[in-house]
């Protein structure tokens, strides 16, 4: 009697695990957690790398895929699954992006067409789906949980700096409103459609960066453009002109005015002498920026335009009036003229 108690101890979970494997479809999802659910599980794939294969149930549950059969990603995989057809990790990566666009075909072609789509295609390394989208998981990151692991894997000191940034710390305490990554490197502001600075047309690149920037701050473009920088810039006489990121910097933007601000005196003499040699601290402070003189910001320069606005009015109004006196000395001479 023992004995048979022993076998039906080890026989019922057994015939548990038998009937999972021979249900129907629609438990293909059970079928597939009695392995993957265990914690620690991993694939050593022929490079020798190791690929995590444990799901966690309850987060696959609540995400967007949750009701999506597991074959429908991964084929059908009998058990014990075939070897598979993947040498790395990198090759499993592309496999996996692959797959992501047999449904969602639009964002596949978006980002094919991106900084990243054409890296991966040249034969780089570069961000695939799996990098911003956890399959298993959420598929809809925040700013803050994407920027830090998935953007810092590869541009650490570029995520370091926009940290710091006046940017960053709007996002990191909750204002949704800053500018992010995706706000000057993509033009539809999507994370698909990024593009580096130095392709021609990306709104971050020197020729788009102030409309980029004039997105948020529509009163420091019109004033920007007021100056002879932004002439130059409006008009393209050179291609070389002053913009944004030159005077503000790029990922790491502090206030105008804060302690770490590159708008100090000494810090633009020598920015400033980029294009202008021999610059100094004097010619520096002689430059007002792209904020409009007033009787607090260069007091002088104000004065002396508003008198210059005077004087040459008032020699034009001088001159009109003495033209009309002529032509009026003129008729009236005239008139006399002729009753004479």
């Amino acid at each position: 009697m023992s004995r048979w108690l022993h076998r039906a101890a080890w026989g019922l979970p057994l015939a548990l695990l038998f009937l999972l494997l021979i249900s129907e479809p629609a438990g293909a999802q059970e079928r597939c957690l009695v392995c993957h659910q265990l914690r620690g599980l991993v694939l050593t794939l022929p490079s020798g790398e190791k690929l995590p294969a444990t799901v966690d149930r309850t987060a696959y549950e609540a995400s967007a895929h949750g009701e999506v059969p597991c074959t429908d990603c991964h084929g059908d995989r009998p058990s014990p699954h075939p070897k598979t057809t993947y040498n790395s990790l990198g090759e499993y990566r592309v496999g996996l992006a692959q797959t992501c666009g047999d449904c969602h075909q639009e964002a596949e072609g978006a980002w094919e067409q991106s900084v990243h789509g054409k890296a991966v295609a040249g034969g780089q390394t570069a961000a695939l789906c799996s990098d911003c989208h956890q399959p298993h998981g959420t598929v809809e990151p925040s700013l803050v949980a994407l920027f830090t692991p998935t953007c810092g894997s590869c541009h650490q000191v570029v995520i370091d700096s926009y940290l710091k940034s006046v940017h960053g710390q709007a996002v990191a305490q909750g204002k949704t409103d800053a500018a992010t990554c995706v706000d000057c490197h993509s033009r539809e502001q999507k994370a698909h459609t990024l593009q580096a600075g130095r392709e021609a047309g990306s709104p971050s690149s020197q020729k788009e960066i102030p409309l980029t920037c004039g997105r948020c701050h529509p009163k420091p473009l019109a004033s920007y453009e007021s100056t002879f920088h932004g002439r130059d810039w409006r008009l393209g006489v050179r291609g070389e002109e002053p913009t944004c990121i030159d005077c503000h910097g790029s990922f790491g933007i502090q206030p105008a005015h804060g302690p770490e601000t590159s708008m100090t005196v000494d810090r633009l003499s020598s920015i400033c002498g980029r294009c202008h040699q021999g610059t100094t601290v004097s010619f520096a402070q002689g430059w007002p920026g792209h904020e409009e003189p007033s009787p607090n910001h260069f007091p002088l320069a104000y004065y002396t335009e508003r008198f210059l606005i005077y004087l040459t009015a008032g020699a034009m109004a001088f001159g009109i009036l003495h033209v009309e006196l002529d032509l009026l000395r003129w008729w009236v001479d005239r008139r006399r003229g002729r009753t004479k």
